[in-house]
């Protein structure tokens, strides 16, 4: 009895870690240490990298060969994806939010 729900308990947290290490794009933290030290031409390059981390996310919602092989034979895996795509927009655009605010405060 208790090597089966054992058992269980390992295939589910096999199969969780599975489907989120399947999961792209990179999650970005919307507030990073330092930020506040940065000067305008550096928060003119996070912006510039927090941008392509958007880009880079929404490309990921199309058709990819990840995402095709994911619908053909791990759909769990497709759906991580998607979830995590939605995530890494919404932080990469309150990073920007933060990041000009913080070039307003500077006066750049």
């Amino acid at each position: 009895m208790y090597y089966l729900i054992v058992k269980k308990i390992i295939i589910s947290f096999v199969t969780l870690l599975f489907i989120y290490s399947c999961a792209k794009p990179h999650v970005i933290e919307s507030r990073q240490y330092g930020d506040a030290d940065k000067s305008c031409s550096q928060l003119d390059d996070e912006i510039y990298r927090t941008e392509q981390v958007i880009r880079d996310a929404k490309e990921e919602r199309g058709l990819t060969g990840t995402n095709i092989a994911a619908t053909l034979f791990w759909l769990p895996g497709l759906a991580a994806t998607y979830m995590n795509v939605n995530k890494a927009v919404e932080a990469g655009e309150e990073r920007l939010d933060v990041l000009y605010n913080l070039k307003a405060k500077k006066n750049c």
